[in-house]
């Protein structure tokens, strides 16, 4: 299983936020670092909480623009 992460960082707000339209799912942080952990923990909560079997690895892919 594979989830693609949009990071960007948002001027306006002055935070990084992550967005995946699959999840669905939009976070944000004040760093990139804890931005990134913050979506390994949701994207594995929300499959828990979804019963999705996690039979596979899951492998995170972040695409940064900023």
């Amino acid at each position: 299983m594979e989830y693609v992460i949009n990071l960007f960082w948002d001027k306006e707000a002055y935070v990084w936020v992550a967005i995946d339209d699959a999840i669905p799912l939009v976070l944000e942080a004040d760093s990139i670092e804890i931005l990134m952990e913050r979506v390994k923990l949701v994207v594995l909560g929300i499959l828990f909480l979804n019963k999705q079997a996690m039979q596979k690895a899951i492998k995170f892919s972040f695409i940064i623009k900023s």
